[in-house]
């Protein structure tokens, strides 16, 4: 599947969200830390936890992957058992895995990291600084692979906020392996919150406890360990987003499998779109989404820059102006997905402009069909999908098959909603 082509038609019934990802990384390398026996309910196995399953792998877990669940045997913490870790291209795989992969002190030889497509150029300067202040040895030549030798020792860490909360994270799980207390320092505000407040309660969960100083400095005491559970990832507010996007412009939905009081930030989509007017919300059913009439609104992007594809659809079909700003980082994502979707919606007729660190749309009542590109990126292809349910004529869209990145049988889903769906 590279090209799809989707034609304008209604959206209705009741469709399962498939989990969070970010929180199915989290359990995942959790268990995998830990000593005995958990397991992971409610997975969807897309690439990139197929690549946070392999590294585990890499470390001493044994996993075993069944349709919906693994069972997952832990050592109690990190022995390199192969030294490549394949990260895909998954940006969680490859923050939360390298400080982790550096906690076997009896290991002396070279971790290894590869990527693939723009994971190989994605940001990794907040860990080479730290390497160079704790005298780790590392070779990087602008993309992956990155080599590494060396341990992470008990101490401070310093890190910026206004990179990626994947870091803090990354840290958080390795120097819990410690037997010393550490402390991890932002230099900076800290962006993306909710993604930290999510680890520090999946850690929690598996016995690991976090002192969240303000979000200012983490506290970690040392002698901590990770502790075997049987748990149940919940839905993912950043695909419901989608299909939040596809109720409002056009269809009537029940969204299942969702956590009504998440502690994921992009639950933020129900505020947001309690601003713009959309008839959503929850009933004992799960979440109701019909067609609404909504209007523009600002959105501040940077705690939530997973929404700005779906958003930028919904916008570009409500009343007025929406400014979404604040989503510098949102250009270092599988691809720039500012200039993506303004490439792509300003295709189908929207009115869009690109700022530096968003997007202005101004609303049309209805877009054109077109011939579209995904840009190899899944949230993007799922965005457009969802704006040519609505569109005036066929829309064709290119790298389809990226959703299998995150969300591999999205368009068996969007067929089951009475998408019209041609592979």
């Amino acid at each position: 599947m590279n090209t799809v082509t989707v034609k304008q038609s209604p959206l209705q019934g009741t469709l399962k969200i498939p989990a969070s990802k970010s929180m199915s990384h989290r359990a995942i390398m959790a268990a995998g830390l830990a000593q005995g026996k958990s397991v992971i309910r409610n997975l969807i196995f897309s690439k990139d936890i197929i690549a946070t399953i392999g590294c585990m792998r890499n470390i001493g877990a044994d996993i075993e992957v069944f349709d919906d669940h693994v069972v997952i045997e832990g050592i109690g913490g990190v022995t390199i058992k192969h030294p490549d870790f394949l990260c895909n291209e998954s940006g969680s795989t490859i923050r939360f895995m390298i400080p982790i992969g550096m906690m076997d002190q009896d290991y002396d030889g070279t971790i290894v990291f590869h990527g693939e497509g723009r994971l190989k150029t994605r940001p990794m300067t907040p860990y080479f600084e730290i390497f160079e202040k704790k005298g780790i040895e590392f070779d990087y030549s602008d993309r992956l692979p990155l080599k590494i030798k060396g341990h992470l020792e008990a101490g401070r860490y310093e890190l910026p906020g206004n990179v990626s909360s994947q870091f803090v994270t990354g840290l958080m799980y390795a120097l819990a392996l410690n037997k010393e207390p550490s402390v991890i320092e932002m230099t900076s505000l800290l962006e993306s919150k909710s993604y930290v407040d999510m680890t520090i309660d999946v850690l929690k969960d598996f016995g690991i406890i976090i002192d969240n100083e303000n979000y200012e400095c983490f506290h970690i005491p040392g002698g901590q360990a990770f502790k075997a559970q049987d748990y149940t990832v919940e839905g993912d507010y950043s695909q419901v987003a989608f299909f939040i996007a596809a109720g409002l412009i056009n269809g009537d939905l029940t969204l299942t499998g969702l956590k009504e009081q998440s502690l994921q930030g992009d639950s933020a989509i129900l505020e947001i779109m309690a601003r713009m007017g959309g008839d959503v919300a929850f009933s004992k059913e799960g979440l109701r989404v019909k067609r609404s009439k909504t209007h523009g609104v600002e959105v501040d992007m940077s705690e939530i820059p997973d929404m700005l594809p779906a958003l930028s659809v919904i916008a570009a079909l409500s009343e007025g102006t929406t400014r979404l700003y604040n989503g510098e980082r949102i250009r270092l994502k599988e691809s720039d997905r500012i200039k993506a979707m303004h490439s792509e919606l300003t295709k189908m007729g929207a009115d869009i402009e690109e700022t530096e660190d968003g997007l202005i749309i101004r609303g049309v009542t209805q877009l054109k069909g077109a011939e579209l590109e995904g840009w190899n990126d899944h949230r993007i292809v799922m965005a457009l999908a969802v704006a040519a349910t609505c569109a005036t004529s066929p829309v064709s869209i290119s790298d389809a098959h990226a959703i299998t990145k995150s969300y591999p049988h999205f368009f068996e889903d969007l067929k089951s909603i009475g998408g019209r769906v041609h592979e």
